[in-house]
């Protein structure tokens, strides 16, 4: 019997509808960014075998248990609606606000109660919290972003 060859790496596909390629894209990122998993060029119509538009993602051997426990959250989860598609977009936002970049009082005016929920309570910029505090959805989350801002700027940050 021949030696059988290493495998190299797994492809994933995500399939979507023309209406659904920004959801589709989103996810795409998110395993791009988590995984590192290269990200292959979204058709937006059936190619190949292909019932529907796809984008390949390429994961490695020693990735494949953990993308695969990842995927099968994002498949349970996609059907809500695009749900997922905002989270990972709101994630994003948060990871932004995380590295010190501009804060985008629009975007987070219009995050979910749970982004600025987790924005008030892991913040670790005075600029974040005070314009959460002008613009957050609930009067809890504004008046926490006003105290946690508070205390942020008497330790100087």
């Amino acid at each position: 019997m021949a030696a059988m060859a290493a495998i190299r790496d797994f492809h994933a596909h995500i399939y979507f509808d023309p209406e659904q390629l920004s959801e589709a894209q989103a996810v795409a990122a998110a395993a791009g960014e988590r995984f590192g998993v290269p990200v292959g060029h979204f058709h937006t119509r059936p190619v190949g075998p292909h019932p529907r538009g796809s984008v390949q993602l390429t994961v490695l051997p020693d990735q494949f248990g953990e993308f695969a426990a990842w995927a099968a959250l994002v498949v349970d989860g996609a059907g809500a609606g695009g749900f997922i598609a905002r989270r990972v977009q709101e994630w994003g936002l948060f990871k932004a606000l995380q590295s010190g970049e501009p804060v985008d009082r629009e975007a987070l005016a219009a995050a979910s109660n749970w982004l600025q929920r987790k924005v008030v309570e892991e913040a670790d910029s005075s600029a974040v919290l005070a314009a959460l505090g002008d613009v957050g959805r609930t009067k809890r989350v504004r008046n926490l972003a006003k105290t946690h801002a508070g205390r942020l700027r008497s330790l100087g940050r």
